[in-house]
């Protein structure tokens, strides 16, 4: 079994931690019922007890402002019983996540009447179903007229809070894609709320593949980075959502300089469970660690498994970044954007969720 080399944490004071954090964690049913061992990540089976925020992803709107009234109703029954269980919890639903839906949010924010209407119609969906707030999930936005949209997104928000209702914005993390927005202005206009910004991990491009091999725990210490401008300026509500997800790529052995090199030659195949190139779970490491398979060179975030390279993040290499970040920026916030890519069956040995509870255990 993998074992993680030290379950030290980097020596941070109280004073540095986060002060009454916000822990966020999505659940993507897209990925319901995945299996781990004998374990099948689902509602029933979802980490609530390391989350202060549960957002149900995604659904979507129809053109006229809508939720399908039956789309989650089974998924809502769970969700009523974890409230129970966890009567701390909030929960949220996102809806968006698309083109289509980015542009019904467009019409939204152009017009009042949209916005009224949208507010009648969730108010309604949200309060049967006893969710706490809705996020709007945006992949990307084309226009750059960012002044009407954080007039609507103020007027949803003070909408919606006469129902005691939240509304937050789940937005893409590349500095590209933010252009579209106004963060400082759209995170002021949701203050009050250490979670009202979502920032959502990067996918990689095709070509990255090609480029050059990344460490996982190094990679997303750059996310931090490149988004040090908006947690220093700004006093509104960002939370970043860390991958657990890990990275494969396959490479071919070249001489280079009398020396054998890697050379990264596009995506690592699927793994079994996942079944997306290019990326691996925890749990999916440690199943290739254990089977027999060919994995060699091992370190604490990186081997070579047949003919891919991979690297993935593990609990110490997690403690380390938190460790870094918390030192160098305020934080108020932290989430996952995908605790299904932990090990949530216990493959690894290390207990059940061990990236989540890594996260937990170092904020709480």
């Amino acid at each position: 079994p993998m074992q993680d080399a030290s379950s030290k944490y980097p020596q941070v004071s109280t004073a540095q931690r986060i002060a009454s954090p916000a822990i966020v964690c999505t659940y993507h049913r897209v990925h319901a019922n995945w299996r781990s061992g004998n374990i099948s990540f689902n509602l029933e089976t979802f980490p609530y007890q390391y989350c202060t925020s549960m957002v149900y992803c995604c659904l979507g709107l129809d053109a006229q402002f809508d939720l399908d009234p039956h789309e989650c109703d089974s998924d809502v029954k769970s969700l009523r019983a974890a409230k129970k269980s966890h009567p701390d919890l909030k929960t949220f639903v996102a809806i968006g996540g698309s083109k289509q839906q980015t542009d019904i949010f467009e019409k939204i924010a152009a017009k009042r009447l949209h916005q009224d209407l949208f507010v009648h119609a969730m108010v309604e969906w949200l309060l049967k179903r006893n969710f706490d707030g809705v996020y709007f999930y945006w992949t990307y936005r084309e226009t750059q007229n960012t002044e009407t949209l954080v007039r609507a997104i103020e007027y949803l928000v003070s909408a919606l809070r006469k129902s005691n209702l939240k509304l937050g914005l789940i937005l893409p993390s590349d500095e590209e894609s933010l252009k579209g927005f106004d963060v400082p202005q759209l995170a002021h206009s949701l203050k009050g709320a250490p979670e009202g910004i979502l920032l959502s991990p990067s996918e990689r491009k095709n070509d990255d593949y090609n480029k050059t091999y990344f460490e996982r725990a190094d990679d997303m210490l750059k996310q931090f980075e490149h988004l040090q401008e908006a947690f220093t300026n700004n006093s509104g509500p960002i939370c970043p959502m860390l991958p657990f997800a890990g990275s494969s790529f396959k490479f071919q052995a070249i001489i280079q300089q009398g020396n054998v090199v890697l050379k990264p030659v596009g995506k690592g195949i699927p793994v079994s469970v996942s079944s997306i190139a290019g990326k691996l779970a925890y749990f999916e490491v440690c199943k290739e660690h254990t089977s027999g398979s060919h994995f060699v060179f091992t370190t604490q975030d990186s081997a070579i498994v047949r003919d891919m390279y991979i690297t993935y993040l593990t609990p110490r290499a997690l403690a380390n970044l938190l460790g870094l970040a918390v030192l160098r920026h305020s934080i108020e916030c932290l989430g996952t954007w995908e605790p299904e890519w932990d090990d949530f069956g216990g493959e690894c040995e290390q207990q059940k969720y061990p990236l989540l509870r890594t996260l937990y255990t170092f904020v709480a």
